[in-house]
């Protein structure tokens, strides 16, 4: 199972090389603009997953602690894993 998931993420950056490429060519401008929003996401993502797994404040607010993790689930994570891709 591992070599099949090895082999699958291999063969899938052939794609993503091809749409980066053409991406770069079609708009450049936008596609530095997202290379920065996700560099610049890079601090907050670390602090919302080290503030997940301390226990400073054991029972933070509802509020903060729902819109915490969203933030983890939908922008910490997938910025995580698109990290080779911003190199």
């Amino acid at each position: 199972m591992i070599l099949f998931v090895l082999v699958t993420g291999f063969i899938g950056l052939v794609p993503s090389w091809f749409l980066l490429k053409l991406f770069v060519e079609k708009a450049p401008r936008t596609l530095l603009a997202i290379e920065l929003l996700a560099r610049a996401l890079a601090p907050a993502s670390w602090l919302a997953v080290t503030s997940l797994v301390s226990n400073s404040d054991p029972n933070p607010p509802q509020a903060i602690a729902q819109l915490l993790g969203l933030f983890i689930a939908f922008v910490a994570i997938p910025r995580m894993v698109s990290g080779p891709v911003s190199w």
